[in-house]
């Protein structure tokens, strides 16, 4: 469907009433008359005013109907070129603005300050191609896709297929159910943003039927995937520490949970390595296309030709080398080996005004040793001391002589560790078992001291 929206001249989206089947107010027969919310105001200088529409709809017609909420619709604003919009009244978005039926303009002219408003287009997908692995774009697009409604849950891949084509290009190894493989550890970290609800296969309520726990898939609501910002984003702001993430995992994944060693598939988790790579033995000349470069700051970066707008701050691989692979929505447990210990929960008694909610981990001695982002609001309750089985998955390390890299809230760590010059944690998973397998309750930090203080033995993990 993607490419049939890209290529048609226009789509006309009926976002009038809750369903498919509630037609188009006004073009005759049995459907409705239209109900246009206009309001008039003389002036005493006898000019007149039309208030049209009220609130945020007025300033743009699709936000707040239901077809700006459903799943399947996403694709249609995010690759249709041109769309004529029916809500009542009748709206045309194009890349450069949007025109209402209501307003008559004197000009045309999109420069003329009496002209049409500009229409700033934040996706644009269908309008300019991806040349490189953006992660924060792909970041993007699955926060403002994953918090829409689906009939039907296993439709969650399907839905966003169009969009996890254009990366599946780029993405070395692919995607798996909607995470790249080639930067997994930093994506598999990925942190909620309010209350997230399971999704099942099949609205089972089992969850050996569920979608991956480990997934952004698996859950519906608003999801944070910026977390890989400190470790993977270009900015060369030099005001920022250094930060550094190393993996404690291998991961391998199959479609079944008692999947033999031998049939089980290595992740193709290439970003650690091209980096780990550069940062021992920087290369003396580049690869192929790629410029390496120096800010007025003395920050080292490269440039490649093809892509003149973006710095970046090692090279890699910008597309994907096996252009065939498909995403693969199918293998929905990893296997692994990971250090497990168990820590305490306590309530943070500081004041959050917005969601997530975040709760202070300590150990058996009362020592604070990191905290936890649970997929619940900050009213819903949880009682204090509630031992937590945690996974390590990966080492931090964040540079506190400067400012933290953005997405590292350092404040929610040990205050001796964000004293120290280097401050180091581990990225864990809170899990929960059924039927020997694993699966995500939460993710938080823990501090590498307190960690180790814990005596954590490796387990094999089954997650599902």
């Amino acid at each position: 469907m993607a490419s049939i929206y890209a290529n048609a001249y226009f789509t006309i989206a009926a976002a009038e009433g809750k369903g498919a089947d509630h037609g188009i107010s006004g073009i005759g027969g049995s459907a409705e008359a239209r109900k246009i919310d206009d309001g008039m105001f003389r002036l005493s200088n006898g000019n007149q005013i039309i208030a049209h529409g009220t609130g945020s709809s007025a300033l743009e017609p699709a936000r707040n109907t239901t077809w700006d909420t459903r799943g399947w619709t996403f694709q249609e604003g995010l690759f249709s070129r041109r769309i004529l919009l029916f809500n009542g009244s009748v709206s045309w978005y194009c890349r450069s603005t949007i025109w209402e039926e209501a307003i008559q303009y004197p000009t045309e002219d999109l420069a003329d300050p009496i002209g049409p408003r500009p229409f700033p287009v934040h996706t644009e997908l269908a309008y300019r191609e991806f040349q490189w692995p953006d992660l924060q774009r792909w970041a993007s697009l699955v926060g403002e896709y994953n918090s829409r409604k689906l009939t039907f849950d296993g439709d969650v891949i399907n839905a966003f297929s169009g969009a996890a084509a254009i990366f599946q290009r780029h993405f070395n190894g692919g995607l798996l159910w909607g995470i790249p493989e080639m930067f997994f550890d930093h994506c598999i970290i990925w942190e909620p943003l309010g209350t997230l609800r399971r999704r099942r296969l099949d609205n089972d309520s089992s969850p050996i039927s569920s979608l991956p726990s480990w997934s952004w898939a698996g859950w519906e609501g608003h999801v944070d995937l910026q977390g890989f910002r400190p470790w993977i984003d270009r900015s060369f702001d030099p005001d920022y520490g250094h930060a550094e993430l190393q993996p404690m995992v291998e991961w391998y994944k199959s479609k079944t949970s008692n999947a033999i060693a031998s049939v089980r598939v290595s992740v193709k988790n290439t970003f650690h390595s091209i980096e780990s790579a550069h940062r021992h033995k920087e290369p003396e000349a580049c690869p192929d296309g790629w410029t390496k470069k120096t800010t007025p700051q003395g920050k080292t970066y490269y440039f490649n030709q093809s892509v003149p707008s973006t710095k970046f701050r090692l090279p890699i691989p910008l597309s994907n080398h096996d252009i065939a692979s498909m995403p693969d929505n199918e293998s929905r447990f990893l296997f692994f080996k990971a250090q497990h210990a168990w820590l305490l929960t306590r309530p943070d008694m500081r004041i959050h005004i917005l969601p997530p909610k975040f709760v202070k981990l300590y150990d058996p001695l009362g020592n604070w040793a990191g905290s936890l982002i649970l997929h619940t609001l900050q009213t819903d309750p949880l009682p204090p001391g509630e031992s937590c089985e945690l996974l390590a998955l990966s080492l931090a390390t964040v540079d506190t002589d400067s400012a933290a890299p953005p997405g590292v809230d350092t404040v929610l760590l040990p205050k001796r560790n964000r004293d120290c010059k280097a401050c180091k944690f581990y990225y864990v998973m809170w899990v929960e078992w059924e039927d020997g397998i694993a699966y995500r309750k939460a993710v938080g930090m823990v501090d590498k001291d307190v960690w180790a203080q814990q005596n954590p033995r490796t387990i094999d993990v089954v997650l599902g």
